[in-house]
């Protein structure tokens, strides 16, 4: 079993110590995935300080302009939240640099 996880934090990165104690509780038996703002500049260090070896990250978005959405209140890329111009798509680029830093860990 996996538990995708920001460790009760609005982001993983803010609950390093809680994310931790976590896969030490778990011991093998459960696999912590931390998800939630975990970014190029801050994976590495949250592997390091957690012990998890896997992560779960959007890969550094583009934001990509839609129209459609402009035109109507029906179509939300973002129901409940205001609005926003477009939608978020994954930067290759990005997130290979990312898994290669991490797998060099």
């Amino acid at each position: 079993p996996r538990v995708l996880t920001s460790g009760f934090a609005a982001t993983a990165p803010q609950a390093v110590d809680t994310l931790a104690e976590m896969v030490r509780f778990a011991a093998g038996a459960i696999e912590i995935l931390p998800g939630s703002g975990i970014r190029l500049d801050n994976a590495v260090e949250l592997c390091r300080r957690t012990g998890c070896d896997q992560i779960h990250t959007s890969g550094g978005q583009l934001r990509l302009l839609d129209p459609s959405e402009g035109f109507s209140r029906v179509v939300s890329f973002t129901p409940g939240l205001p609005p926003q111009p477009g939608y978020g798509r994954t930067n290759e680029e990005s997130l290979r640099k990312l898994v290669r830093e991490v797998k060099g860990l």
